[in-house]
């Protein structure tokens, strides 16, 4: 589905990423594009149900996208009616559960592409390239539930490596095919990506501009106008010297020279830096006039074939990619409320066929979602942190929570959960061990602080009981003598001291 060759074309601007980059922010589904995939395995409603978990246990909010009343013919009729009332089940669950949903005036891609646009959402889920042409800036294709890659496309990156944009998108749709169109005969991926060159070359702003005007554009118009007059007047073209390439043969110039190489005798070899000035025979000139239209000449003449290029299908095209979906200009509340999580379980393994082991991963991964702060009016009660582990390489803690009230099916009573030890910091920070090693080096610190003023104190009382020994020897230098019991007397006080 969508824009023939599109992801081809965009190859080089592929990245790998996780839905862990996404980490606490909205994305929109296209849920039909889910439900195709999903219908392509034998529990198509399980598959379902898995996705919405695992987008759920990385923190993310889905805002889930339907096909609206204006879809395109084609799509109802090749999808029937089946496909219809499954995907309207799904959008009521989906709203019971509490999560946003919307349906689309038309095609979900294209509400997709605007919620992504007007940045109520960071991204598209999907794998239609068509997002691009209704103007999303950020895709992620290829999404598998448990993977831990998924591909990333940009269109500021698609703008500077590529160099194209949402317009570039939709003439690749009238150009090379799409969904409503079946593209122009003999246009594939290799010559849209020449003519882009071209147009970039040739500094032309706006392609679909450029399109339009192909049958009275004056510049175009008057390459044509010579090369017929060229076949008409069947003029053929004049011998060219090897050489130099100027008119003449090599011959002629050993022998005469070359008037435009200004030789006497002999001519100019011509190089690619040899400065030369070109031939200026009628047929080297309109070949150096269409030169730089080359590709753009030969598209423009397939495209032509039709009989009003662009038509009143193609201005369709043109006028559905850049029309807004009102139905996303309204959806203003995108926020995960709370619901009867009894009553949704019971209708996941009563009437989808979601069997009970499947339902348990539910609450572990609504917990998640508290924690990541998708979900606000729902209080979550951590019971004992387990130990440290990482998670994709980033480091966690495995803590244990209490189970919900409203959980009638895991018979554990707590849920076991890896969580970014950074979000338990901030929001539980009492669980958070202490660093045992930063303990015993604050430990270190105080001992050898409470020794130096030990010793210092030691230190000073020593200085003080020399300074007496050193006056008591001094003053009997200078002194008589004194009796033996006065002597005694002196040397029995430093000793009490």
């Amino acid at each position: 589905m969508g824009i023939r060759d599109l992801w081809n074309i965009l190859e080089q601007v592929k990245q790998e990423t996780s839905l862990a980059d996404f980490r606490g922010k909205k994305l929109a589904v296209d849920f039909s594009s889910w439900f195709v995939k999903c219908e392509a395995t034998p529990y198509t409603n399980r598959s379902i149900f898995y996705r919405i978990v695992d987008l759920m246990s990385n923190g993310i909010t889905p805002v889930f996208v339907f096909d609206g009343p204006k879809s395109p013919e084609f799509k109802a009729r090749k999808r029937g009616e089946s496909y219809f009332r499954a995907t309207s089940q799904w959008k009521e669950l989906l709203n019971e559960m509490g999560f946003p949903t919307l349906y689309a005036d038309g095609e979900a891609e294209k509400a997709c592409a605007q919620l992504n646009s007007s940045k109520a959402v960071v991204g598209c889920v999907t794998d239609d390239g068509d997002v691009f042409a209704y103007g999303a800036t950020t895709v992620l294709k290829d999404y598998r539930t448990g993977s831990k890659e998924i591909h990333l496309y940009e269109l500021s990156a698609i703008e500077e490596k590529i160099g194209i944009g949402q317009k570039e998108m939709i003439a690749a749709a009238i150009l090379i095919g799409c969904d409503y169109h079946k593209g122009v005969e003999s246009v594939g991926r290799e010559e849209f990506k020449d003519l882009l060159k071209e147009l970039r070359n040739n500094e032309v702003p706006d392609i679909i501009d450029r399109m339009r005007g192909w049958r009275n554009n004056p510049e175009i118009l008057s390459i044509i106008e010579e090369e017929k007059k060229l076949n008409t007047d069947n003029k053929k073209k004049s011998a060219h010297c090897s050489r130099c390439g100027h008119l003449g043969t090599l011959p002629r110039h050993s022998k005469n020279g070359c008037s435009h190489c200004n030789t006497p005798k002999e001519c100019n070899e011509k190089t690619e830096d040899s400065g030369m000035a070109p031939c200026s025979c009628e047929f080297h000139a309109l070949e150096r006039k269409k030169k730089p239209f080359l590709t753009e000449l030969k598209v423009r003449k397939a495209a032509l074939c039709q009989p009003c290029f662009p038509d009143e299908k193609d201005e369709e095209i043109i006028f559905e990619f850049m029309s807004k979906d009102e139905s996303a200009s309204n959806c203003i509340d995108l926020m995960l409320k709370t619901a009867n999580y009894q009553n949704v379980i019971e209708k996941l393994t009563e009437q989808f066929g979601v069997i009970a082991d499947d339902t348990k991963n539910f609450f572990p991964a609504l917990v998640k979602m508290v924690l990541y702060g998708q979900v606000r009016d729902l209080a979550i009660t951590p019971v004992e942190l387990l130990r440290k582990c990482k998670k994709d390489g980033e480091p966690c803690y495995l803590i244990k929570f209490k189970q919900f009230e409203f959980d009638a099916i895991n018979t554990e009573n707590v849920y076991k959960i890896k969580v970014l030890q950074s979000v338990i910091d901030s929001k539980f920070p009492e669980l958070t061990p202490k660093d045992e090693s930063k303990a015993k080096k604050d430990q270190g610190q105080t001992q050898a602080q409470a020794a130096t003023s030990k010793e210092r104190k030691r230190g000073k009382n020593d200085d003080s009981r020399q300074s007496k020994i050193n006056n008591f020897f001094s003053s009997k230098k200078n002194k008589p003598n004194r009796k033996a019991s006065d002597n005694t007397e002196d040397l029995q006080s430093l000793k009490t001291e």
